[in-house]
């Protein structure tokens, strides 16, 4: 992975008929992000172990 940009995204919309409560939101945003980049590291790592074995690599989740 070195060399590499990885990056995480993510959104929440809130139900119509719920209060708007920002806080929540974007906490549930970043949670989400981070879930995210966290799966796209765990693939970028499996491709990098993959290149330095010459090997599938299968990393658990």
């Amino acid at each position: 992975m070195t060399g590499q940009d990885v990056t995480g995204v993510a959104q929440a919309r809130r139900n119509p008929r719920h209060p708007s409560v920002p806080g929540i939101g974007d906490g549930l945003a970043v949670s989400r992000a981070l879930r995210n980049l966290a799966e796209r590291l765990l693939h970028a790592t499996e491709k990098d172990i993959s290149c330095a074995t010459g090997e599938p690599a299968h990393l658990h989740r």
